[in-house]
């Protein structure tokens, strides 16, 4: 289970900002062990995410020099989404 209260104030921070664009508090937690752990990941999931929001999320870890690559696919005739973070060591 995910416990806030153990990140790290820099982790905290990044966490934050991810949840800022948008992004559910699921999808953040797999992103933020991504970014700390430098490692790749892929899940589906039902929370919807639109273009604009992945785009300040893209930007966001472009200007940080995050290392990573996210795409999500649509997969409209289930009501999920696919993700796919590669970790670019």
């Amino acid at each position: 289970m995910f416990d806030k209260s153990k990140l790290n104030p820099e982790n905290l921070g990044i966490y934050n900002n991810i949840l800022s664009f948008g992004i559910s508090e699921v999808d953040a937690q797999v992103i933020l062990d991504c970014i700390v752990a430098k490692r790749s990941c892929s899940w589906v999931n039902n929370d919807a995410v639109d273009e604009k929001t992945l785009k300040a999320l893209d930007d966001y870890i472009v200007a940080n020099k995050f290392n990573l690559s996210i795409k999500v696919d649509a997969v409209p005739t289930r009501g999920k989404y696919i993700w796919d973070v590669k970790s670019r060591k």
